[in-house]
């Protein structure tokens, strides 16, 4: 089967705050597990509904915390009881936390292969 990534992913461990879109009252936390310039790979408790237009926090390491607009993808059971990997599309490419985004994944990318043996 054909890869149909078009940007390299990092592995992460990191909490994500996440709500759907146009909510901030309710937000329910996560775990990014790998991400992209474009995408992320996020661990739940719960299933998210695919098409689901999401907002999602992350604090980034030597950035403010950042919020970026996205779908879901896909949501799929990880097999561990009550526990979903989720496959998030980040759309959003102007706002200043997206470009703060952007900036903390060039960075990877900058110093990817060396990242593979963190």
């Amino acid at each position: 089967m054909k890869e149909r990534r078009q940007y390299h992913r990092f592995n992460v461990q990191m909490e994500a705050l996440f709500s759907a879109s146009g909510s901030r009252d309710n937000l329910t936390k996560g775990t990014v597990v790998n991400l992209s310039a474009m995408g992320i790979s996020l661990t739940t408790k719960e299933k998210l509904d695919l098409g689901q237009e999401i907002s999602i926090q992350l604090d980034l390491p030597g950035e403010d915390k950042v919020t970026v607009m996205a779908k879901v993808v896909y949501s799929n059971p990880t097999g561990t009881i009550g526990e979903y990997r989720n496959g998030i599309r980040i759309h959003e490419r102007i706002s200043e936390d997206a470009q703060k985004f952007l900036k903390f994944y060039s960075e990877k990318l900058k110093n990817y292969p060396k990242d593979l043996t963190d």
